[in-house]
């Protein structure tokens, strides 16, 4: 009898990821990262290893950590990948970071950092994923995520009613990662706490549809996505069939402006930016499946925020 023998070679793709920042500039680097993954895709072979190579990254901020756990997770769950990160190649910023934020706790359970405590000056990495309408844990996850981990009193004052009001509105966000944007994955969430600029930032991603591809194919009108992402954000506009809920953002806009912070968000091929009361729509070079928020705050624990009397 003749036997015939198969060997089956593996390939391996080597990604390097680059210093990322927060500045417009990093999100453009981001989003240009994004796409060179998806060109990745389209000629690697389910069940070959991608490794992660961090040798010419310097630093991540917060946008970055949620983007690499969005995406490992969207390479290994949508795609079939076998995703690696190489870990000697990272130096002692970021080995330090991702463990004070819990990105390495929540993913590798055997590094030597596993057990290491997150840190209190961070929000720490998330993932969530489920149906808000049914999953009550996953709705009460979310809210304590925001007003335990992001809006924290000793980082900032703010009033109960007014905490609720900015609470409701962040839970918007996380709620259209979830409902509107279709991704299998879910969304991922990851903060810090800057001391050298006095401020914190929280970051929210998801792999979907993004905002003006959902509105678009909720209005089923031919508009850009500069109109698509200024009606998402106009106040009671909503995808959601019963009507509830929407994104609207003045109140956001408002306490933004107090604080002088900044709120940023990128999806398809536009950026939606408010500072200072003002709103910016630009239009961005790379198409971006998909949806980031990046909110800005300044740390002020002299300050306290609440509602005047309008009478």
């Amino acid at each position: 009898m003749n036997m015939c023998y198969y060997i089956v070679i593996m390939r391996k793709e080597n990604l390097k990821i680059p210093t990322i920042n927060d500045a417009a500039s990093d999100f453009d680097r981001l989003i240009n990262l994004d796409k060179k993954i998806r060109e990745i895709c389209n000629h690697v072979p389910r069940g070959s290893k991608i490794c992660l190579d961090f040798s010419e990254c310097s630093f991540l901020r917060q946008n970055a950590v949620a983007y690499l756990g969005a995406i490992s997770t969207y390479l290994k769950i949508d795609c079939g990948y076998k995703v690696f990160y190489k870990m000697g190649t990272m130096n002692e910023r970021i080995i330090k970071m991702l463990t004070d934020d819990g990105f390495i706790q929540k993913n590798f359970t055997t590094h030597k950092n596993s057990n290491k405590p997150i840190s209190s000056d961070v929000v720490k990495f998330n993932h969530f994923k489920g149906d808000l309408n049914s999953d009550v844990e996953l709705s009460r996850e979310i809210r304590s995520y925001i007003d335990d981990d992001w809006l924290k009193n000793d980082w900032i004052r703010i009033s109960e009613t007014l905490k609720q009001d900015i609470s409701a509105k962040m839970y918007e966000i996380f709620a259209n990662a979830l409902e509107h944007s279709k991704s299998t994955v879910g969304c991922f969430a990851c903060g810090q706490k800057y001391e050298e600029t006095s401020e914190f930032v929280l970051s929210v991603i998801d792999l979907g549809v993004g905002i003006p591809g959902s509105v678009k194919k909720f209005l089923n009108e031919p508009i850009n996505d500069t109109e698509a992402i200024a009606w998402a954000f106009k106040n009671n506009n909503t995808t959601r069939s019963n009507k509830v809920g929407g994104l609207g953002l003045d109140l956001i806009a408002e306490f933004l402006s107090l604080n002088h912070g900044e709120l940023s968000i990128y999806s398809n091929n536009v950026c939606y930016r408010i500072k200072d009361k003002k709103v910016i729509i630009v239009p961005i070079e790379t198409f971006f499946p998909g949806t980031i928020v990046n909110i800005r705050l300044r740390i002020d624990k002299n300050s306290f925020y609440l509602y005047t009397n309008s009478n």
